[in-house]
């Protein structure tokens, strides 16, 4: 339950810390202040124009979003993290490292894979010190809710590690890029793939002697191939079983070493799927702002303060 009041002057001395902050930050005490109760939970909120910064009173802790015209979300910083809405779309940025990612669902085409997904999750990442783009997609079947689902975010399907990505759009420089799909090996299902997959993982005599299921120690396994072209039906060329194979790790290790990240983050998934509980207070604090704001009669609403 959210509550909005207007800040008094006579409470400003029991909130001088959260002023200091708001001095230190904006050089000075400018702006419009509410009184908002959440569950309880007091806080105390600044707004300079379409900026709002909300203040635990309890730990100085500090939220920023913005609004657009329509007193939708357009922004937001949680946890080092900025969010904005581009175009529909959430961009995420880093603000230590300065990378960007972006989650979005995509709906297949020409229908469903292999596998019988119909839509595939991308996590895309850039780098623009380094100009470089990082991407895993995942199978996951498509919704028109566009929502994501953390289950399908556990195995990548691809890997797209790419160099010089504005440049080669410009014509500049050639790209430079590497791109892996995972293949799953049943032992049950594909005993024949499953045992390619294990002579390349730990050589043909040891496979004679033991076995696959020995050797393994499991029977379902997966294990990623350099994408090197497409057939007409969009499938992978890879070459398997005669091209090079990696594990999972291999890939993640070489995606860290280039400072990228190697799972999508379990708060932007949250803030994609709007089930983030901080955006979803900043939305019904932002509800009931305009509310009175469309009353002609509260439009002075807020306790301001001007230079």
């Amino acid at each position: 339950m959210i509550s909005i009041s207007e800040l008094k002057p006579i409470e400003i001395p029991f909130y001088r810390n959260i002023f200091n902050q708001i001095n230190d930050f904006y050089g000075s005490f400018e702006g419009i202040y509410y009184k908002v109760t959440v569950n309880g939970d007091t806080y105390i909120l600044h707004r300079t124009d379409n900026c709002f910064n909300l203040f635990d009173t309890k730990t100085g802790k500090r939220e920023i979003f913005t609004i657009d015209s329509e007193y939708n979300i357009q922004g937001l910083i949680l946890d080092g993290m900025s969010f904005r809405y581009l175009g529909g779309d959430l961009i995420a940025r880093d603000i230590k490292s300065g990378i960007s990612s972006n989650l979005t669902l995509f709906k297949r085409v020409n229908g469903k894979d292999i596998d019988g997904y119909s839509g595939l999750a991308i996590y895309s990442q850039y780098d623009e010190k380094k100009d470089m783009r990082v991407i895993y997609t995942y199978q996951h079947m498509y919704n028109q809710d566009e929502r994501i689902y953390d289950m399908h975010l556990q195995k990548p399907f691809t890997i797209f590690i790419e160099d010089n990505v504005t440049k080669a759009g410009s014509g500049e420089v050639k790209p430079q890029s590497e791109s892996f799909i995972k293949g799953d090996y049943d032992l049950r299902d594909e005993p024949i793939g499953f045992s390619l997959a294990t002579i390349k993982d730990f050589g043909l005599i040891p496979f004679m002697k033991n076995g696959s299921y020995s050797l393994q120690k499991q029977d379902k396994i997966t294990r990623y191939y350099k994408i090197l072209g497409q057939h007409k039906d969009n499938s992978a060329i890879t070459l398997f079983p005669l091209c090079r194979q990696y594990k999972i790790e291999e890939l993640n290790e070489r995606v860290k070493q280039l400072g990228f990240g190697t799972e999508v983050p379990e708060l932007l998934l949250n803030i994609y799927n709007r089930d983030e509980r901080r955006l979803n207070r900043f939305v019904e604090i932002i509800n009931e702002i305009k509310a009175i704001e469309l009353d002609q009669d509260n439009k002075s609403f807020g306790y301001k303060i001007s230079e």
